[in-house]
């Protein structure tokens, strides 16, 4: 005899027993979708960074003087030195070359009128010669009254004097160029304080004044100058690198109670 399984009728179920089946296969959905899905992800824990040094400054003034092989006897900090990348460069490429005699680099920044004086000089055998007298050779940066860029070569010779050169760069058809400032005659002894740029020009200016009231006819700033006044000396030469016609007298020595005292200018 066959036992056949018995089948309960769920039209005799009533309401409740019917929600609570339902119910209970809806739970086991849920149950059977949540195994599928992954764990979440533990939570992050906190990293500890080490502090980031700050990055070097743009045309660090030690990256150049490696680069370009800077003589140590050339003495220019950060202060002193032109804000612009490419002023900077130009600036120890061009005094760099005074101190190892290479007359090319000094040509390539000098204007026509300047560079006629360093031909004559390097015909005549004085650079070389000069060249080796600097023990070192201290730079300053500043403006002139007009807000342009100006470099002042302080040399301390072999001799302990000091001798001055000013420079103002200028930029002309994108090439850079040094062009020499006038020079009245013992300068060195003029010039006072820390601002030595500052202080070359208010000389500057106030020998302009005096010749203007001696001779209204006299141009201060001419290459020729009148016998017997405190005429401008002018040309790239009038300092330790010699000294041609336009550069009478040169600087004189450094002399206690000048700029910065004996220690040299600016301290």
């Amino acid at each position: 005899m066959t036992n056949q399984a018995k089948r309960l009728p769920t039209d005799h179920l009533g309401p409740a027993a019917l929600t609570g089946a339902l119910l209970l296969s809806g739970s086991l959905a849920l149950l059977a979708g949540c195994e599928d899905e992954p764990p979440p992800p533990p939570p992050k824990q906190a990293v500890d960074l080490a502090p980031v040094a700050p990055p070097p400054p743009p045309c660090a003034l030690a990256d150049l003087r490696e680069q370009l092989q800077v003589s140590e006897r050339l003495i220019l900090t950060q202060a002193q030195s032109p804000p612009g990348c490419i002023e900077k460069e130009d600036t120890l490429k061009f005094f760099n070359a005074f101190l190892n005699n290479d007359a090319e680099t000094i040509r390539s920044y000098l204007a026509p009128e300047d560079a006629e004086q360093l031909d004559l000089m390097v015909a005549a055998e004085q650079m070389q010669p000069a060249a080796d007298r600097v023990k070192s050779l201290t730079l300053q940066s500043g403006v002139n009254p007009n807000g342009q860029l100006c470099v002042l070569a302080i040399y301390l010779m072999d001799d302990n004097d000091y001798e001055l050169q000013m420079w103002q760069y200028e930029d002309r058809q994108s090439q850079s160029l040094f062009i020499a400032a006038p020079q009245p005659p013992d300068m060195i002894d003029s010039i006072w304080g820390t601002n030595l740029v500052e202080s070359w020009f208010a000389v500057l200016d106030s020998e302009r004044k005096i010749v203007e009231e001696l001779d209204d006819d006299v141009d201060f700033f001419s290459a020729e100058e009148p016998s017997g006044s405190s005429g401008a000396s002018r040309g790239p030469m009038g300092g330790p690198m010699g000294g041609g016609p336009s550069s009478p007298g040169g600087p004189g020595p450094m002399r206690p109670g000048g700029p910065g005292g004996p220690g040299g200018p600016g301290g």
